[in-house]
């Protein structure tokens, strides 16, 4: 009886001297917690649980916000032989004209449920993509990167069936990161010229414009030379809206760097948009 007794004075006089610390101002870090019906817990770092709680509910918020906006989630299945592609992507919620310097645009087709690739982009003709896409084949990614506003941003990464990196680049709102862009001197706000560079050669798209902001002329460059069809344009638009063409110009591709290879005017039109050079069938004019 004498031993019960002595433990109950023992755990009211720690206990006693417990409350008494903590009615004192106590700097103790500990913090002893209860409420009925749970056991007590101890918190070393008094706040923040609730702290962690606190941002893991910001995350939670800002799910599905690229940019500061909050982008529409879709996806479109497609269905070929034995292929299953997905592609995973974001739009706009509301439409915004893309920045109308970049050549390529994209834009999700609710009627025809497709992302297209357009030049000019006119309102009411799709939703300009805007956050992360992905595109998936047969379960395994084959391309990811993100959207702005319409255009390739960040970087971009492109994959062969058996998961190994076939190519790799960085965007900036529509441009190669490290293309050189050329302003006018007159007005800096107007581009001149973007070429593209990628490791320290010529690489890419390649495109220059009128001070009015119209494409003067566009094509691409393969290791520093020019390949395939470039255009040139006239200055002025037409009137269902579209550049008149100058000149269609095709570079084939060098077979080693020894090679001569002149380029060759396909197809050629006046300022009237009547055509002064036809390429036939068999190769000549």
């Amino acid at each position: 009886m004498k031993s019960i007794l002595a433990i109950t004075l023992t755990c009211f006089f720690i206990c006693n001297q417990s409350w008494a610390q903590t009615n004192s101002g106590s700097a103790d870090p500990v913090k002893l917690e209860a409420s009925s019906g749970t056991k007590p817990t101890i918190e070393l770092n008094p706040g923040s649980f609730d702290k962690k709680k606190k941002e893991e509910k910001q995350k939670k918020k800002k799910k599905n916000v690229f940019y500061g906006i909050k982008s529409k989630k879709k996806t479109i299945k497609t269905a070929k032989n034995q292929t299953v592609t997905f592609e995973k992507f974001y739009r706009l919620p509301s439409f915004e004209q893309p920045n109308e310097y970049p050549y390529a645009k994209y834009l999700y087709d609710s009627d025809k449920k497709e992302i297209i690739r357009v030049r000019t982009v006119e309102e009411g003709k799709g939703m300009p993509l805007h956050g992360k896409y992905e595109r998936i084949v047969n379960g395994e990614v084959r391309e990811r990167g993100f959207f702005y506003k319409g255009v390739k941003h960040g970087r971009w990464e492109s994959y062969d069936k058996d998961g190994n990196l076939t190519n790799k680049a960085k965007w900036n709102k529509g441009f190669p990161k490290d293309a050189e862009i050329t302003l006018y001197p007159q007005d800096t706000r107007l581009i001149k010229e973007v070429v593209p560079i990628h490791y320290g050669k010529k690489e890419g798209m390649y495109m220059a414009f009128f001070e009015n902001g119209n494409l003067k002329e566009v094509g691409e460059y393969h290791e520093g030379e020019k390949v395939g069809l470039w255009i040139e344009y006239y200055d002025f638009m037409q009137k269902n809206g579209y550049q008149r063409k100058k000149k269609e110009i095709l570079h084939k591709k060098k077979k080693d760097v020894f090679q001569e290879v002149e380029p060759i005017v396909q197809r050629a039109w006046d300022e009237r948009g009547e055509q002064t050079i036809k390429k036939k069938r068999n190769g000549q004019r």
